[in-house]
């Protein structure tokens, strides 16, 4: 069963030790300051490759460290160091919470 929320896209896993867990997933661009997800998707595109170069690897942990005055770009880190994105290109990677 899949149900839009305000804040993502909600998905209920009905299987083994997951039973009745709601899983959240969020863009990274959606984020706000301090909260944290583990990335579970990079969207297909031109930006897809530089974007798994850069450390946005399926799997990994990333956290929203600062927001520019007028919200773009963010600062985010992951893979152990903190990187500044456009809001666009972080519109790409889907994150659960």
């Amino acid at each position: 069963m899949t149900t839009n929320l305000s804040l993502g896209l909600a998905e209920r896993i009905n299987t083994g030790k997951f039973a009745n867990k709601i899983a959240v997933m969020m863009r990274l661009s959606d984020l706000v300051k301090g909260q944290k997800g583990v990335i579970k998707k990079i969207e297909e595109g031109p930006f897809a490759v530089q974007l798994m170069e850069m450390g946005f690897i399926t799997g990994k942990p990333v956290q929203v460290t600062h927001i520019a005055p007028f919200g773009d770009p963010i600062a985010v880190q992951v893979a152990g160091y903190v990187l500044s994105i456009r809001k666009t290109d972080a519109a790409h990677i889907w994150v659960e919470l």
